[in-house]
């Protein structure tokens, strides 16, 4: 319905959520590079989502495990958002 937002429930701890994305049906996942010099993924499966900040250059290797792992079980990167009235 135009107006209601839903709501996403943000777990602390990695392997949790990685416990839940194995029987969600469409998991998502973006990877955010900051000016910083961070790299923040956000993960979400249903309603259970994760985040993660990690170094761009020191964790890099963390970083590509944890997108396989996403992709792995099926996971869909997605690039960018925006208000569904205004993509077209």
């Amino acid at each position: 319905m135009l107006g209601e937002r839903e709501v996403v429930f943000i777990v602390k701890n990695w392997d949790d959520f990685k416990e839940h994305v194995a029987y969600a049906k469409k998991p998502i996942y973006r990877v955010i590079k900051r000016k910083d010099g961070k790299v923040e993924i956000r993960a979400k499966a249903g309603m259970l989502a994760w985040k993660g900040e990690f170094d761009a250059e020191d964790e890099r290797e963390k970083i590509d495990q944890i997108i396989k792992t996403l992709e792995s079980y099926g996971a869909i990167e997605v690039v960018d958002t925006m208000p569904d009235e205004e993509f077209i």
